[in-house]
């Protein structure tokens, strides 16, 4: 028997047609990785464009950012500076104002003759927050008097 004839027995046509599928699917694959690529390569030419028409389009923005950035610097500077000041005027206001209410205070118990809890209670949290606002010593010698006082019980 001849080759060709061993090749026809065991399949030889069918082997010749795998042969050719095999060729058909190679060439159709490299068709479509060709197809693929060149999606890709659009893609990314979009992409580019894009990015160069938002540059484009950004770069005054950019330019008016910067100066927007430099007047907020500006502007939170002189907010500082008149927190500052303003911060030290109210305590100071603050503590010219708890010292009349306590003098006012001593004056109203000394008035009566006496002082009741209550009374005690608010003249010691105004004391305490005429400390902390740094009240001077004129006030200590009023909340000395205080506490002589005769103390009732309301």
């Amino acid at each position: 028997m001849e080759w060709y004839e061993w090749v026809m027995m065991f399949g030889g046509t069918g082997l010749v047609g795998l042969i050719i599928a095999d060729i058909y699917l190679f060439f159709k694959m490299r068709g479509k990785k060709a197809i693929d690529k060149h999606k890709e390569e659009k893609e990314l030419e979009q992409k580019k464009l894009i990015a160069e028409v938002v540059k484009e389009v950004m770069a005054p923005s950019c330019g008016n950012l910067q100066i927007i950035k430099d007047e907020l610097v500006e502007v939170k500077r002189e907010i500082e500076e008149i927190k500052t000041e303003d911060i030290n005027l109210l305590k100071a206001a603050n503590r010219d104002s708890l010292r009349n209410q306590l003098l006012n205070h001593w004056r109203q118990c000394k008035t009566k003759g006496y002082r009741t809890t209550e009374d005690i209670r608010n003249f010691e949290y105004m004391y305490e927050s005429y400390t902390k606002l740094k009240g001077n010593s004129f006030i200590l010698d009023i909340a000395k008097q205080f506490d002589e006082l005769e103390t009732k019980i309301d």
